[in-house]
């Protein structure tokens, strides 16, 4: 319990990759086999998760591995270049 992790994931369409890390670091690509409706709803995993989501960010491109390190590293501050979407959860009691 009230442990944190940053996770990133890097979606290619014409790679059919997700590029996903951990804490700054990569930890692995995984191939997209289904098609992706931009318009709907992605199912990322089939289970349910014991936890809770603080912050959310989008980005309109692909970051580079420096640049996820450097987010992570920062934890509480993020760039706002090319950001599309940003949540942040100012409930601190959950």
């Amino acid at each position: 319990m009230n442990q944190w992790y940053h996770i990133v994931a890097i979606f290619s369409l014409t790679e059919s990759t997700i590029k996903l890390y951990l804490n700054g670091n990569k930890t692995n690509d995984v191939v997209v086999v289904a098609r992706i409706d931009p318009n709907g709803t992605v199912l990322v995993r089939s289970q349910y998760q014991d936890g809770c989501l603080s912050d959310i960010a989008l980005w309109s491109r692909k970051l580079l591995p420096i640049e996820v390190r450097s987010i992570f590293n920062q934890k509480t501050s993020v760039d706002k270049v090319d950001m599309v979407k940003y949540i942040l959860n100012t409930n601190e009691n959950e």
